[in-house]
């Protein structure tokens, strides 16, 4: 996995409920940059995603939870 996939993995670990926004800052890509690294992600089954208003919630998923 690269090392921004794994950094973006772990930003919705640290904020539990994370926009793509707040990963993106938070890892140093673009917000479709994270995008498209989140669905990667969600993919294989590591995060899971919710639209909510306007913005789309990341979390993790139970396979990735410990």
């Amino acid at each position: 996995m690269f090392d921004r996939t794994r950094s973006c993995r772990a930003a919705v670990r640290e904020h539990d409920l994370a926009v793509t926004r707040e990963v993106a800052e938070t890892v140093g890509v673009t917000r479709q940059g994270a995008d498209y690294r989140h669905r990667k992600l969600e993919a294989e089954g590591f995060v899971l995603s919710k639209k909510i208003g306007r913005e789309l919630v990341w979390m993790v998923a139970e396979k990735d939870a410990e």
